[in-house]
């Protein structure tokens, strides 16, 4: 039972919905915004909708999932989302319609024009627009006033962009060999060791542009923290490819980081 509940977990995306939210959310932290908890149900509704209709919609049309009861499942799982998604349009801001239209813009492109440069089989722009569409959601969106954001929100929006980058090598690797892209994803150019490195000074790129923010002690251990989880996780998962720990444990990597966060300043406040 608990396996298939892990198997739900990751098939239906809620373990990418989870990861995007507890991103936004220490942004949120790390610049001391008052983002409201709104915010943060629309996201993982908007998240859990996109994924899965990327990933599932053709399939369920044609009726070729072979599990009904998994099919019920993620049906009902998209209806929510749904059901959330269009009940807390209302209160988003003006500033947050027009940044969540331009991710959506590059959503659609990445999953349904093949003439774009963002589209999902053009290797490397298709990393770029995940990292991109992530991190105006998890950065840019997280105001509600264009007058908020300042030159520290956009050295975040670009060190969350390393950080969305170094987590996605992971999973160029593990797809590597299936991958059959008209153009070559980043691991398939330069490959695996080179590939690693780049994950890492990636990583490091993101710690270094979040030093830029002003920060205070908890924000501060819980960001090297992060970062010394996030450096053994990539190792772990790039020296020797193991499907599970990249699905599983790379995409909680934000999750974790929101965890430290919270203890550090339970015990340090």
């Amino acid at each position: 039972m608990f396996y298939k509940l892990i198997d739900f977990y990751l098939k239906s995306s809620i373990h990418v919905a989870f990861a995007v939210v507890s991103l936004a959310l220490c942004n949120s932290l790390y610049l001391n915004r008052n983002t409201s908890i709104s915010y943060f149900i629309w996201l993982f509704c908007a998240t859990l909708l996109f994924y899965n209709t990327l990933k599932y919609l053709e399939i369920i049309r044609f009726s070729r999932l072979r599990s009904k009861t998994f099919q019920f499942l993620l049906i009902a799982v998209m209806l929510v989302a749904a059901a959330g998604l269009i009940s807390l349009f209302k209160t988003l801001s003006n500033t947050q319609f027009a940044l969540s239209g331009l991710a959506l813009a590059l959503g659609l492109s990445y999953a349904g024009l093949p003439s774009s440069i963002f589209y999902r089989e053009n290797g490397v722009f298709k990393t770029l627009t995940v990292a991109l569409v992530w991190s105006i959601m998890t950065v840019l969106s997280l105001n509600r006033f264009w007058a908020e954001i300042d030159v520290f929100v956009w050295v975040q929006f670009v060190a969350t962009i390393f950080w969305i980058l170094a987590l996605m090598l992971p999973f160029e690797l593990k797809d590597s060999a299936q991958d059959r892209l008209p153009s070559k994803t980043i691991v398939q150019r330069v490959g695996p060791i080179k590939s690693y490195y780049l994950a890492q000074l990636f990583l490091g790129t993101w710690l270094i542009g979040m030093l830029f923010i002003p920060l205070n002690l908890v924000q501060y251990l819980a960001l090297i923290l992060t970062y010394i989880l996030a450096f053994f996780f990539i190792h772990h998962a790039m020296k020797k490819p193991r499907p599970f720990f990249v699905v599983f444990w790379i995409e909680s990597l934000p999750i974790l980081g929101l965890g430290i966060y919270a203890l550090l300043n339970l015990f340090l406040n």
